[in-house]
């Protein structure tokens, strides 16, 4: 279910104080909210065509069969859990962008599993159709779709195949989900341009704004066991998340400055602190069929 956005921090703290398990209401709820804030940090650290690489490798190609990349998501030093991003091709030529994340298994009363797909095209990042799944019971999902006939957004919450929920917005001009704004960061980094893009979320469509800069840092990548040189984005969005423990405000990511664009690592300040995701694996079939796999020890 989602995060009901009227349930505030305060009023958490409240129940909890005359509640004997407090301490434990509140470790779950923070880590919870940590875990899938993450994830967004991630996905928005992300102009609107293809950019050449500086080292002279051609244009950014992030659309890869196969490609699987793993995060490791941490608040100061506590690892929170693992992020996972995948992409498939499909028969129609679209690319499904399957993103999920899960909890620390290690850390007690916590079990998160939030899983989102994007269907999108090389030539447009922007949203067709997601689906979004939360906890153990996979048939409670949420989807989004242009339906262009009508020009209307239209979602829908179901569970086990039931209908609970249907709504519509206006569909005046492209919009993007999460994923959407990754890969269009992928293929847009280091273009030097800043744009405002529409931006779904909980319902709504609301305005991020986000900078491509020319930017080159040499930033440490454990999945890679080394410094790579990569171009830096960074943001702002102009909404608040519910599902991502209210996130709002800047952000900051690091694309390896080549033809892949790979997301390495992503930091954003919160209330409670810091969090940083850093690619800790990295999976990609090359034109050959061979595949390329790093990975670095969980820590």
């Amino acid at each position: 279910m989602k995060p009901n956005t009227k349930f505030s921090l305060l009023r958490l703290c409240r129940l909890n104080l005359r509640d004997k398990n407090w301490w434990r209401v509140t470790v779950i709820w923070i880590v919870t909210m940590l875990l899938r804030y993450g994830l967004s940090c991630l996905v928005l650290s992300t102009s609107l065509s293809p950019v050449r690489a500086q080292n002279g490798q051609g244009a950014r190609r992030p659309f890869i069969a196969g490609e699987v990349l793993q995060y490791k998501v941490k608040w100061t030093y506590l690892r929170l859990g693992t992020v996972t991003i995948t992409q498939t091709a499909t028969d129609s030529g679209l690319f499904l962008i399957h993103m999920s994340v899960r909890s620390n298994p290690s850390l007690p009363f916590v079990d998160v599993n939030f899983r989102n797909q994007s269907m999108l095209s090389e030539r447009s990042q922007s949203l067709t159709e997601e689906v979004i799944t939360s906890g153990k019971d996979t048939g409670e999902k949420t989807v989004y779709w242009i339906d262009r006939a009508s020009r209307q957004l239209l979602m829908e919450d179901s569970l086990r195949g039931r209908r609970t929920r249907r709504d519509s917005l206006s569909w005046e001009t492209e919009c993007y989900d999460a994923l959407g704004l990754l890969m269009l960061s992928r293929l847009s980094a280091g273009s030097g341009k800043s744009v405002s893009l529409p931006t779904l979320n909980d319902y709504k469509v609301n305005r991020t704004d986000v900078s491509y800069t020319n930017l080159r840092e040499e930033t440490d990548v454990p999945a890679f066991n080394a410094r790579r040189r990569c171009v830096v984005v960074s943001g702002y969005a102009h909404w608040v998340g519910s599902s991502f423990a209210g996130m709002r405000g800047p952000f900051k990511g690091w694309f390896t400055d080549d033809e892949l664009a790979i997301p390495v690592r992503a930091e954003v300040d919160i209330l409670l602190g810091a969090i940083t995701l850093e690619l800790e694996s990295y999976h990609c079939p090359d034109s050959t069929g061979r595949t390329t796999t790093t990975t670095t020890a969980a820590r």
